[in-house]
This record gives C-alpha cells, structure tokens and sequence, in this order.
C-alpha cells in the first residue's frame, strides 16, 4: 500500500544539489548496496533489502525530513491500531525513475490516480 499526504513536502529537488546532502545520500547508498552485495542471495536473504532501504533511510537523513516523518509516524499509528505491526512494516518510498525524454514518444493518459 501506498500513502502520501494530501499537501508535499519537499520534493527531492529542492535540496538535491546541496553538497553534505549529496554526501549523505552517496555514503549511505553505498554502505547498504556493498552489505547487500555480500554473502549468496538464497531464501533467508528476502528481508535485507528491505532492512537496507530502512537503514538508508536512517543515515542519509532521508527519515528526519518533518513531512516524512510526521507521514511515517501516522502510518505506524494506523498500524498499531489496525493491529497488523507483526505482519506489516511501515517504510519510506524509495522509487526512483530515470528515464530518456523523446519528444516523438506520447506520455500516457493520466489514469485516476497514477501520474507521470
């Protein structure tokens, strides 16, 4: 499930070119991809990403944004009070799309609410 607050908080973009963010954001990506590229991948080794992506999260600062914290925090609330914290972990979403822009090629439609 996916849940996001009716205003934005910053995006991405506004501070992405600040220099101790960038060297947060750099160390802590790669910590968590040199942890994830150890050992062989087999069964047991499902839930490290998901533990790397929390940990990243942590140490690039990503999780003290206010707007994400207050989201997160009311996402584990609802949670608590659904009574599924043992079955479900709350986490920060950390999409990111690169993608070449052709001028030729169409975007799709917006559908309800996916958007491009």
């Amino acid at each position: 499930m996916l849940a996001w607050p009716p205003e934005a908080g910053k995006h991405t973009s506004v501070y992405i070119d600040n220099p101790e963010w960038k060297e947060a954001i750099s160390q802590a990506g790669s910590k968590q991809m040199l942890a994830l590229s150890e050992g062989d991948w087999g069964v047991g080794r499902w839930g490290d990403p998901l533990d790397a992506a929390n940990e990243f999260a942590r140490d690039s600062g990503l999780q003290d944004d206010s707007s994400r914290a207050e989201l997160l925090s009311s996402v584990q609330t609802v949670m608590g009070r659904c009574g599924i914290t043992d079955e479900a972990v709350a986490m920060l979403c950390m999409w990111v799309k690169v993608s070449p822009s052709y001028p030729r090629v169409r975007r799709p439609e917006r559908i309800g609410r996916v958007r491009w």
